[in-house]
């Protein structure tokens, strides 16, 4: 969907583009280029012509939307060519997103741009990232091309290397706008609080927000502190303010937390009693941390319009939560279980994030962590452990990483470390089966 937010002093033009997954799975679970849209809201404010295509709108004019509950739901894809490092990995291999013929037609209605800013998510969604900039230089080989988000700032020598983009990395507003000077010559003012700017969809069906920045916690498998080092709370009229006038002004009820650390906010309790008046539904693909859910967190929770309660676990092996950081405890868990039925959740409102193959975990740990879900009656998110640049258990694998490829969890599943390829297979399948037989 393209849009233009026009500016009032400036004569430049500026595009924005959220590229392409290019993965062997994706599926819409509120995803929304956060980065740029805040990023839009800046420009304006600073008087530039701003444009976007985003290459996983659901609602473009060129798909075939397939939705599911709360606005989710299938990507439109092709299927493409695996790379030499994926030969043997017997899945499709797709481009997520609407078609290239759709990217090179918007880019047909939009004014010549002065300066183009792409961003990126998952360091193995690369090709994707990749492929818009080779796109984006063969229609305007004289545009500079500056490339952010969490590829350019986990992997930024690989970026720096293979992109052919200037390569932002972090997320220091000023130092990005000090960067965009030097190819405007204009000084620019950071307008704050900002929003993101939903101005550029047509049509929406959800919001995503944050309420926070960072994590405060130290999770050995995770690359938080790289991406943002410190954590830091918005202020909770101000996110009350922003879900108000999203909710106005683009006729939506579906919002995502995309904190990663939401509960841990001191004010979200102040949020959650404000939009609780407001009727709307709300989400959580990130786990929340089960630590936080006392009695009253539970039901400003259920109060608020939470549809589905994702709790972060990974592990009931005492020594891995310990080696790894030791940000859940099992008591607890168990305690803001209790908590969350005793405000009117159910267990199938409740899914349950589980990781194996962690460095220095052991198959019968993940096991016996299955089986404790199953107990509970609950359903497990069982993910594979996917090396993240930045995270100190990225540096505990012995076999090359250079290539972001290999970080992918479908990549992992079948060649990773520490499991072997029959023990991942057994744990997943008996996941799968386990949970279909819970109601």
């Amino acid at each position: 969907m393209i849009n233009n937010c026009n500016g009032k002093n400036n004569h430049i033009n500026i595009l924005l583009v959220n590229p392409w997954i290019i993965d062997f799975k994706a599926y819409d679970l509120w995803m929304k280029p956060l980065g740029l849209l805040n990023i839009s809201s800046i420009l304006r404010r600073n008087g530039y012509n701003v444009y976007l295509i985003d290459c996983l709108d659901r609602n473009h004019e060129s798909v075939i939307k397939k939705g599911r509950d709360y606005g989710t739901g299938k990507f439109e894809s092709e299927i493409i060519e695996k790379p030499a490092l994926y030969k043997k990995i017997p899945r499709y291999y797709k481009r997520y997103g609407i078609s290239l013929e759709a990217f090179l037609n918007d880019l047909k209605k939009i004014p010549h741009p002065d300066i183009i800013l792409v961003t990126s998510g998952m360091t193995y969604w690369y090709p994707g990232v990749h492929l818009a900039i080779s796109m984006l230089k063969e229609k305007y080989p004289s545009i500079p091309v500056i490339l952010g988000g969490i590829y350019a700032t986990v992997c930024s020598d690989f970026a720096k290397i293979h992109s052919r983009a200037v390569v932002f990395p972090g997320s220091n507003m000023s130092e990005f706008l000090y960067l965009l000077e030097t190819y405007t010559g204009i000084n620019h003012t950071f307008y704050g609080p900002f929003s993101p700017d939903y101005s550029h969809y047509e049509k929406l069906d959800y919001a995503s927000i944050v309420t926070s920045k960072g994590c405060p916690y130290n999770c050995t498998y995770c690359a938080s502190k790289k991406l943002d080092p410190s954590f830091v709370s918005r202020n909770p009229y101000e996110v009350i303010s922003e879900i108000k006038f999203i909710k106005k002004s683009c006729n939506i009820s579906d919002f995502a937390f995309y904190d990663d650390a939401l509960l841990l906010n001191p004010g979200i309790k102040t949020i959650l009693e404000e939009v609780s008046r407001e009727y709307l539904k709300f989400h959580t693909p990130n786990g929340v941390h089960s630590g936080f859910i006392d009695l009253t967190m539970a039901g400003l929770l259920r109060k608020a319009g939470f549809k589905i309660i994702n709790l972060s676990l990974e592990t009931v092996d005492e020594n891995i939560r310990i080696l790894t950081g030791n940000k859940v405890k099992i008591y607890e868990f168990e305690s803001a279980l209790d908590n969350l039925y005793r405000e009117g959740f159910s267990k199938k409102d409740i899914r349950i994030y589980t990781m194996m193959a962690i460095p220095g975990q052991t198959f019968h740990e993940v096991d016996k962590t299955i089986d404790y879900i199953f107990k509970l009656g609950l359903k497990n998110n069982l993910s594979v452990f996917s090396p993240v640049p930045g995270s100190c258990d990225f540096t505990k694998i012995k076999s090359d990483l250079s290539d972001p490829l290999t970080h992918n969890t479908s990549y992992q599943y079948y060649v990773g470390e520490w499991f072997t390829f029959e023990e991942r297979k057994f744990l997943m399948d008996k996941v799968h089966r386990l949970n279909s037989r819970v109601s």
